[in-house]
This record gives C-alpha cells, sequence and structure tokens, in this order.
C-alpha cells in the first residue's frame, strides 16, 4: 500500500489499528505462555497494563503514539533496516536501557524479548511484519506532518 497519498488522520487511524492487533496479538501469545509458566504473572500484568495505556492514549490523543514511536524509531535509520531484514539478533542484543530513557517503553521491550524467545519463525516473521507496516506508516506520516 502506498502511504504516501493518505492524510495525517487516515495514518494515525492504520497506525491505531495496526499497533492494536499487535498488542492483541502479543497479549495472546503471553497469556499461553503464562498458563505454561514459561513467562512471568508480572510480564503478563504489565502487557495488560500497558496495552489499556496505549489504548486510552489513542482515545485522548490519536497521534500521542505515533508521534512517540516515530521519536524513538526515527532516530536510528538503521533500527528500521534492521526492522526490514528481520534481524532478530539485534533486536533481541541492543541495550535498551542506556538508549531509551522512557522506563514505559524498556518494560515493554523486556516483555517482547521474552515473549521472542518462545516464538517460531513464522510468528516472529508476524510480528516484524507489523513493525514494518507500522515504520511504513510512521515515515510517511512523519514526512506529511514535517516537510
Amino acid at each position: 500500500m502506498n502511504f504516501e497519498t493518505l492524510q495525517l488522520n487516515e495514518l494515525q487511524d492504520i497506525f491505531n489499528d495496526h499497533l492494536n492487533e499487535l498488542l492483541d496479538q502479543l497479549q495472546n501469545i503471553v497469556n499461553n505462555l503464562n498458563q505454561h509458566n514459561l513467562i512471568s504473572r508480572r510480564s503478563k500484568a504489565n502487557l495488560e497494563f500497558y496495552k489499556n495505556l496505549i489504548m486510552k492514549g489513542q482515545l485522548l490523543n490519536k497521534e500521542i503514539v505515533i508521534e512517540s514511536f516515530g521519536s524513538y524509531i526515527l532516530q536510528e535509520p538503521e533500527t528500521i533496516n534492521h526492522i526490514v531484514n528481520k534481524n532478530d539478533e539485534y533486536f533481541l542484543n541492543f541495550n535498551y536501557n542506556s538508549e531509551v530513557n522512557d522506563t514505559n517503553i524498556q518494560e515493554l521491550i523486556l516483555i517482547l524479548k521474552d515473549t521472542w524467545k518462545h516464538l517460531g519463525k513464522e510468528n516472529t516473521d508476524i510480528v516484524f511484519e507489523y513493525f514494518q507496516i507500522l515504520c511504513q506508516v510512521t515515515v510517511a506520516y512523519a514526512k506529511k506532518k514535517y516537510t
């Protein structure tokens, strides 16, 4: 899909819809892993908390999450390349604590890293596809809004 032709509000909607779908998928996976004692109840509860927080933020302001995501993802163009190339080693080995100052984002990343270890190739590809779309939409949004 050519995101460049869409209006800002359409890009916000697409971003939010895909992020919510991704969070739903992750929550289902985390719930399943928790039932099998492969991931902690704390991670399960934290994911539910952050998912609700993100959804409330979206309701208050449609652009808040895409703006936040963009502020991280667009700082380092290499990050997008790693997502496009599905380089999970980069994400699993990257030290987010020194690079990301937001403890909420750090916690979400830790949950994703814990979950990632238990996913098969098919599921990691699906997660990467979601992140690729989120990146494409964010880049189109930033170009339209800031140039």
